[in-house]
C-alpha cells in the first residue's frame, strides 16, 4: 500500500509504503521537524506544526499564570475609629508581623506592606488586643497588588471598609474605584 491510500503526507512514508508510517508521536515529531516538512506538504506536518504550537502556548500560559498567582504586594492599613485604648497586628501568610501599633484616638492610622512571592497559600490575620490581651482576630485570603483598610470600632473588631486591587475571599469590602 502507498501513502495516499492512508491519506498520509509523503513526509510520512519516506520510502512510499504505509507499512513505513512512524505509528508513535516522537517519531512523528521527528519526521515533522526534518527539513523535507514544510507547511506546504501534507496535511500531517500542518497538523503537528498546530499541535507543537498549541503545546508551547499552553506551557507559556501555565507559567505566566503560576506566576501571577504566587506573587504579591499587599498594603494593609489599620485605623482606629474609636477614643478606645487597643492595640492591632498584622500577621501575613508567611508569618512575617507587623509591631503592635497602639491607639488612643480616632484617625489614627498604621501600615504594613509585605511584598512575597507565597501568596495565598494561608490567611492573613488582623488581630486587635485590650490591655495586652487578644480581643479579636479576623482572617481573610488577600491575593495579588493592592490595598486594603481595615477600621477598628468601639467593639474593637477589625472590619475590612475598602480594598483596592487586591484579590479577596472571605470577609471582603467590594473593590473601590478607581
Amino acid at each position: 500500500m502507498e501513502c495516499k491510500d492512508y491519506k498520509m503526507s509523503p513526509n510520512f512514508c519516506p520510502s512510499g509504503r504505509a507499512s513505513d508510517a512512524p505509528n508513535d508521536l516522537g517519531e512523528r515529531l521527528r519526521v515533522a521537524s526534518s527539513p523535507k516538512c514544510g507547511l506546504h506538504r501534507g496535511t500531517g506536518c500542518v497538523r503537528i506544526l498546530v499541535m507543537r504550537f498549541s503545546l508551547f502556548l499552553l506551557a507559556l500560559f501555565a507559567v505566566g499564570l503560576v506566576a501571577l498567582a504566587s506573587a504579591c504586594d499587599i498594603i494593609v492599613h489599620v485605623k482606629s475609629d474609636t477614643d478606645k485604648k487597643f492595640s492591632a497586628q498584622v500577621l501575613a501568610p508567611n508569618g512575617k508581623k507587623s509591631d503592635k501599633w497602639n491607639y488612643s484616638h480616632k484617625k489614627e492610622r498604621n501600615t504594613f506592606q509585605q511584598k512575597a512571592s507565597e501568596c495565598g497559600l494561608k490567611d492573613w490575620e488582623i488581630s486587635t488586643f485590650e490591655n495586652g490581651k487578644l480581643n479579636s482576630t479576623v482572617k481573610v485570603s488577600l491575593n495579588g497588588i493592592g490595598r486594603v483598610t481595615y477600621l477598628v470600632g468601639d467593639n474593637l473588631i477589625p472590619t475590612m471598609k475598602d480594598r483596592q486591587g487586591a484579590i479577596c475571599n472571605g470577609q471582603c469590602a467590594p473593590l473601590s474605584p478607581k
